[in-house]
């Protein structure tokens, strides 16, 4: 039997190409529309996929970077801990995964330089530290001496605010008059080391603090440490040379006056009113020093005049005088004071022994520590960090470096 509703929807529904209820118009559009939403979510997960494995890559290289510098760190730290390691030669070192290659170089006397450079997995980190070169015993002290040391005169005292170390002892003139004196931090009999400074062997004939030795240095400082515009070297066959610290001094660091042997070439300084403030000038002599302390020299009190002299050095001061400075000689220093007051701050250093022959003055000693205010002054900066003293064994400073 025919389905009468069926015939009836057929009539009125008829399943032509146009009509009928199974097509949509808009359909070849719909898939074409659906291709590229397709094509775009491949190519982002494509992309995604790209920015997920560079980060991966950019995570192991830095944990790989990170590894290295840290074995870098400890190559450097093994170091600190074995400051010997190295005398032998460079060493090349196994931390982890990684290769390191530590070295050292000594070749400047004021600081150790110790590098260490680490590579493996593709990465190579370095990091380099710094050691300050120990300052000798000897330049730790106010007052210092391989001798004795002497108070004379009459009705004066001298006062010393610092270390005062003496391979001798300390004694006072039986027939002087009203004489005191006061130490703040005073031993005698101490082992010349702490008292004495002895030339390296410069010449290299293994044989310490030669005159030989003493001349080298100073060349050393005048031709290679600083400019020649800050320097003036004097060979002289004269037995005096008289210098006056004036204006035209104002940016020199060095004068060597060179004698034709020991104990020529002595040195008197006189100073004038035009020494200017903030000098810092160095004079250094195969002979004697004598230096005559200004009354009162405009600017004085903010400069410093150092001193090298393989012979005496003798500081003479009438009624008042300051001065500052680092004084070295390998024979005797000498204070000659009359009346008032004079002060000297920095270091006296001198191989032989000290005398102090005051007349009704008082005469005080300050100690001066060069390195606290970074003003070591030329020709001593070498003998602050001379080989036997060695270097720290704690870094003053660290750094990353390439290679």
């Amino acid at each position: 039997m025919i389905n009468h509703r069926l015939i009836l929807l057929l009539k009125n529904c008829p399943l032509s190409k146009d009509n009928s209820p199974f097509r949509n118009p808009e359909g070849g559009s719909v898939l074409i529309i659906s291709l590229y939403v397709l094509m775009v979510l491949v190519l982002l997960m494509a992309g995604f996929s790209a920015t997920a494995v560079n980060e991966m890559n950019l995570a192991r290289r830095l944990k790989n970077s990170t590894a290295a510098f840290w074995a870098a760190e400890m190559a450097i730290h093994r170091f600190i801990n074995d400051t010997h390691m190295l005398d032998g030669g460079d060493q090349i070192i196994t931390e982890g995964d990684y290769t390191v290659t530590l070295t050292k170089d000594d070749t400047d006397k004021e600081l150790r330089y110790v590098k260490a450079i680490a590579t493996g997995n593709d990465v190579t980190r370095g990091v380099e530290v710094t050691f300050i070169g120990n300052t000798p015993n000897v330049f730790k002290n106010a007052l210092s001496s391989g001798g004795n040391m002497l108070l004379t005169g009459n009705q004066s005292s001298i006062t010393v605010n610092g270390p005062t170390r003496l391979t001798g002892t300390f004694t006072m003139d039986p027939e002087g008059e009203d004489l005191s004196a006061t130490f703040s931090d005073f031993q005698d009999y101490v082992d010349p080391s702490v008292t004495t400074f002895k030339y390296p062997d410069i010449n290299g004939n293994s044989v310490q603090d030669e005159f030989d030795d003493f001349i080298n240095l100073q060349l050393i400082n005048i031709y290679e440490t600083y400019l020649p515009s800050e320097v003036i070297y004097y060979p002289t066959n004269q037995d005096l040379v008289i210098i006056t610290p004036n204006a035209s001094l104002a940016h020199k660091k060095m004068i060597f006056v060179q004698g034709s042997q020991a104990g020529k070439g002595n040195v008197a300084i006189l100073f004038n009113g035009s020494w200017k403030p903030n000098q810092n000038l160095t004079i250094v002599s195969t002979g004697a020093i004598d230096y005559v302390q200004p009354l009162q020299a405009p600017g004085a009190e903010n400069s410093k005049l150092n001193t090298i002299s393989w012979y005496d050095y003798t500081e003479s001061t009438i009624l008042t005088g300051k001065h500052a400075g680092v004084m070295y000689t390998h024979a005797q220093a000498n204070f000659n004071s009359i009346y008032g007051q004079s002060t000297t701050n920095g270091i006296v250093m001198a191989n032989e022994g000290i005398v102090a022959n005051e007349t009704i003055h008082d005469k005080i000693f300050n100690y001066h520590d060069p390195y606290s205010d970074n003003s070591v002054p030329a020709g001593f900066r070498l003998l602050f960090t001379a080989p036997p003293a060695g270097y720290n064994t704690e870094p003053n400073s660290w750094k990353e470096v390439l290679s």
